[in-house]
């Protein structure tokens, strides 16, 4: 999740099943509009560019040509534990 939320700059992460910093994290939000329109914007570019509808369809083009290339792929050896 933190990759996510580009480190902080496009969003806030609270651990999970932590009220008091989720608290914490929305009464900070709430005292600085300049914060809040930075992640906001930020968080905006971040969706746009990443998952774009052009973006997201060469994604599944290369995806595709990834499987049916498979054969053509060097063998990968897996050490089992």
């Amino acid at each position: 999740m933190p990759e996510l939320l580009d480190q902080g700059r496009a969003g806030v992460l609270v651990p999970p099943g932590d009220p008091v910093e989720l608290a914490v994290a929305i009464r900070g939000l709430r005292a600085d509009p300049a914060r809040r329109g930075e992640l906001a914007s930020t968080g905006r570019h971040r969706a746009v560019s990443n998952y774009e509808w052009s973006s997201v369809v060469a994604d599944a083009l290369s995806l595709v040509d990834l499987s049916l290339n498979h054969d053509r792929m060097p063998e990968v050896a897996y050490a089992r534990a």
